[in-house]
C-alpha cells in the first residue's frame, strides 16, 4: 500500500510573479507549505486541530528546493505531497512541482518538520514529541491521492 499523496494546483497569477512574470520563489515556498497542510487534512489530522486539541505543532526545521524550470503568469502548477521519511520525532516531506499542459517538473521540495508540544505556561519552551502512534498510522496506511485546486 502506499503513502497518502495529496495534490494542490495553481494558477500562477501575475501577482505571483517577478517583473520578467516568472513565479517568484518564495510564492513556491509558500506553496509548498501549504500544501503540507492540506496533506494533513487529507488524513484526518488538521494542523490547526493538532495544535488546539493536542498543544502539537510540525514546524519546518529543513527545507532543499531544487528549480527545475519557470513557472509564470498564466500556467497552472500542480504539487503533489507525500510523506517520504517517518522518524521517531521527525519526518521529511517530498514536494513534485509540474507544469499542469506540459507535464514538465518545475521544482522539487523536501521538507523536514519535526513535532513538538507546546508548554502554555512556557511559550517559548519547545519540548520535541515522539509523533502520536494515530498521525504515523495515517500516513502509513492510507492510500490514493487527495485533490484540491
Amino acid at each position: 500500500m502506499r503513502a497518502q499523496t495529496s495534490r494542490r494546483r495553481i494558477k500562477i497569477e501575475f501577482g505571483h510573479c517577478d517583473p520578467a512574470h516568472i513565479a517568484y520563489y518564495p510564492n513556491l515556498v509558500a506553496w509548498v507549505d501549504q500544501a503540507t497542510h492540506q496533506l494533513f487534512e487529507a488524513i484526518g489530522f488538521a494542523v490547526r486541530d493538532l495544535q488546539a486539541d493536542r498543544r502539537l505543532q510540525v514546524p519546518v526545521v529543513g527545507l532543499n528546493v531544487k528549480f527545475l524550470s519557470p513557472a509564470t503568469w498564466g500556467e497552472e502548477i500542480e504539487i503533489d505531497s507525500q510523506v517520504a521519511r517517518l522518524g521517531s520525532k521527525s519526518f521529511d516531506v517530498h514536494h513534485r512541482i509540474t507544469n499542469v499542459t506540459t507535464g514538465e517538473a518545475v521544482a522539487e521540495a523536501t521538507e523536514t518538520r519535526v513535532c513538538i508540544r507546546l508548554d502554555p505556561n512556557r511559550p517559548k519552551h519547545i519540548q520535541g514529541q515522539i509523533i502520536p502512534d494515530d498521525l504515523r498510522s495515517a500516513f502509513n496506511t492510507r492510500d490514493g491521492v487527495a485533490v484540491k485546486g
